[in-house]
């Protein structure tokens, strides 16, 4: 299992950028990474990960946060170099947890999940930045569906982005209620102190992975406790729900579609839903 050839891929996707030098330095940190991702998986010392990391998370968050985007490739959103990092680095945290669970799962990373299913077999699909799933038979079909699942913010989560997140979060919740739904961000939470938390409702768990909110302007370390504490409380959850949270007739299936939206729109213009 080669755990970081995804953001490997995407650093050098493109000719162009690949030969940039931030490029060039990012590629000198990844059989490090690499070895502390295996390491981690396999004895849980989150604060040796993140002393093992530190060097080339520091690197790539000035990358990312100290130079505009027209002098460096790292910060471009399109091109996920910054986001594909931010992906890799929580995949030990999904391989912790499932091999801490009663059940058998899958891991997740950057992956569409089944977001709401229709008894017609059409199924509706949201890109998720991480998670675990379960394969059921639904119909004559084996389907991944989700157990956890996670939008990583590495920007500003304003209280527009966390409503936008939490929209998100309540398909998942009415999909299937016991689904983890988690939101990790850096460190700039900037909702408002007098936002109730009714905002985030549909969101399981909100995490700065940096911990000082609002320290954004030098670069924080990251915050062993919250990734250990992240994995303990999730597993104590997802034990306490066990697999029968987890069966098919716990996933909400919407009755078969019966306006088709392009149909209407391919034949008079118009979609009317009133």
């Amino acid at each position: 299992m080669n755990y970081t050839s995804y953001h490997k891929k995407i650093l050098i996707e493109s000719q162009d950028e690949s030969n940039h030098p931030m490029v060039q330095e990012a590629l000198t940190y990844i059989d490090s990474f690499e070895k502390s991702i295996v390491a981690v998986i396999n004895d849980g010392n989150w604060e040796m990960y993140i002393d093992t990391i530190t060097n080339y998370d520091k690197f790539l968050w000035e990358c990312n946060h100290k130079h505009p985007q027209k002098t460096n490739p790292i910060n471009i959103l399109q091109n996920k170099k910054y986001s594909s990092y931010r992906e890799t680095l929580l995949i030990p945290l999904w391989y912790r947890i499932k091999n801490r669970i009663s059940f058998d799962t899958i891991v997740l990373t950057n992956t569409s999940v089944i977001q709401t299913m229709f008894s017609d077999d059409v199924d509706n699909f949201k890109d998720v930045d991480g998670g675990l799933g379960v394969s059921l038979k639904v119909g004559n079909k084996s389907k991944i569906l989700p157990i956890i699942v996670n939008e990583d913010k590495s920007g500003h989560f304003c209280k527009t982005q966390a409503s936008n997140v939490n929209g998100i979060m309540k398909k998942f919740e009415e999909f299937n209620s016991n689904i983890v739904r988690l939101c990790t961000t850096d460190n700039k939470i900037t909702i408002g102190k007098n936002i109730d938390s009714e905002l985030i409702s549909s969101i399981s768990i909100l995490a700065s992975l940096r911990k000082n909110n609002l320290e954004h302007n030098k670069y924080n370390k990251l915050n062993w406790e919250i990734f250990s504490t992240l994995e303990s409380k999730i597993v104590d959850k997802l034990n306490e729900i066990g697999d029968i949270g987890f069966n098919i007739d716990r996933y909400k299936m919407i009755d078969k579609q019966n306006k088709l939206i392009r149909e209407s729109i391919d034949s008079s213009g118009i979609f009317i839903n009133m």
